[in-house]
């Protein structure tokens, strides 16, 4: 004779519900505050690539290029109009990066000709690329430390010194950012797809490649 399967009841009809081994997860979902926690950490991380790489604000200017981006073109003038429209038409200058020009454009704008300023631009960007791979690494999947370690390792490594510490490198902390932001707004657009989400994700990818060629 066989036992007929199903949930035991109780003396009075109900069924009973079997205590949970430890263990297993619980199929009830409780809702839970958003956590600060990974954008703190990311603030951590780019306050760690900030203060070792902000000695770079001490140095001048380097021959080698440097003189072509903040003295020998419009934007050396500052926001002009006319630097304006030569950040979009330059194509026979070096290369075709209007974001680019026009940060070294507004840099004259903030802080005039000191290269101190300019050089405080760059490790800026830098620290906040840092800062935001982290998020999305974490994003991604990976643990709070791993993703902080990573990130460090990436913004502290030897091979990075020269995208902030040469000023006509600025196309190259600017790619890293716009590409990153790029990433991370794909992913937004994918978790709830919207024409706003869409549009961010291809104005940041549009502008990450054009900065550095």
């Amino acid at each position: 004779m066989s036992r007929r399967s199903g949930p035991r009841r109780r003396s009075n009809g109900t069924p009973t519900t079997p205590p949970l081994r430890r263990g297993w997860p619980s199929t009830v979902t409780q809702t839970s505050r958003p956590s600060h926690g990974p954008i703190l950490v990311a603030l951590l991380v780019a306050a760690l690539v900030f203060l070792p790489t902000s000695v770079a604000t001490r140095n001048g200017y380097v021959e080698l290029d440097d003189q072509l981006y903040l003295e020998n073109h419009p934007p050396a003038q500052g926001l002009t109009s006319e630097a304006v429209v030569f950040a979009f038409t330059s194509i026979r200058e070096l290369y075709w990066h209007p974001l680019t020009w026009l940060s070294h454009g507004l840099d004259v704008e903030i802080f005039g000709s000191a290269p101190a300023g300019h050089h405080l631009t760059s490790v800026l960007l830098h620290a906040l690329a840092a800062g935001l791979l982290c998020l999305l690494l974490i994003r991604l999947g990976a643990g709070t430390s791993t993703a902080a370690v990573g990130s460090l390792l990436w913004a502290l490594h030897p091979l990075r010194v020269e995208s902030f510490a040469w000023l006509a490198e600025r196309k190259d902390v600017l790619c890293a950012l716009f590409f990153l932001s790029a990433i991370t707004a794909y992913l937004r657009y994918l978790e709830r797809p919207s024409r706003t989400r869409y549009a961010a994700w291809l104005s940041l990818g549009g502008d990450s490649p054009e900065i550095d060629h």
